[in-house]
């Protein structure tokens, strides 16, 4: 009885997306996603607030950072929207600018509305 290679070549790739996208999902993926989500932060923050050259944070930062594992690591910078893309195997994060708070990530709408309001009312308490 011969195994048509084909077919374990395709059940042994979904097997292996399997696990990826179960591990992405679990507290293996919040580490991925704080991991991605610092190199958004560091690379924007390096470029956009102190104007370094992308290629010096890369090597600097985030090759510090990662060590590596930066391999894994891909990132979009778009220099006009002023936005970082990072992703960390499935794992992503964008970093932005918000005014009078610099840069911090991007939560999507509702949660940056509820981050906003809460920063805002904590910094206007009388201390």
């Amino acid at each position: 009885m011969r195994i048509p290679i084909k077919q374990v070549l395709l059940l042994s790739l979904a097997a292996v997306g399997a696990v990826v996208v179960a591990a992405c999902l679990g507290p293996v993926g919040a580490a991925l996603r704080t991991g991605a989500g610092s190199a958004a932060h560091n690379l924007y923050s390096s470029l956009f607030i102190s104007g370094l050259p992308e290629r010096q944070t890369r090597e600097e930062l985030v090759r510090g950072l990662f060590g590596r594992s930066e391999r894994l690591l891909r990132v979009k910078v778009d220099a006009a929207a002023q936005t970082v893309d990072a992703w960390l195997l499935l794992a992503h994060a964008r970093a932005v600018y918000t005014p009078g708070y610099g840069c911090r990530p991007a939560l999507g709408p509702d949660r940056a509305a509820t981050w906003a309001s809460a920063s805002t009312s904590f910094l206007r308490r009388n201390w």
